[in-house]
């Protein structure tokens, strides 16, 4: 099961039309362990309507212990295969400089 990430120009919960300036390609539920410890017991869905510019330091936070610490998380990798530390720190990445790329959107998350 997966879940679907953009940066939009609007909150989600605006009354307003707004658009997507950066889409994610799907990310896997089964690394959500990985980001929840990453992030400091913070949920990615908790990042909704959240202005990217105020979640890049928790990003660059959850980067440096993911890449610094990888031992902390391999027991958090899922046992099927779909995902692990790579490429939750891919995504994490990946995010943070969408973020500052577009540090006036808002982050939204579908899943």
């Amino acid at each position: 099961m997966g879940f679907w990430s953009y940066l939009l120009e609007q909150p989600i919960s605006s009354d307003k039309e707004t658009d997507t300036v950066y889409e994610f390609d799907g990310q896997t539920h089964n690394t959500h362990k990985i980001w929840f410890k990453a992030l400091g017991n913070i949920y990615l869905s908790d990042f909704q309507d959240k202005k990217a510019s105020d979640i890049i330091p928790i990003l660059n936070n959850a980067i440096l212990y993911l890449a610094s610490k990888p031992e902390d998380f391999k027991e958090l990798e899922p046992s099927n295969g779909w995902g692990n530390i790579e490429s939750a720190l891919r995504y994490l990445r990946e995010l943070r400089n969408a973020c500052e790329d577009y540090p006036n959107s808002y982050y939204h998350y579908s899943g």
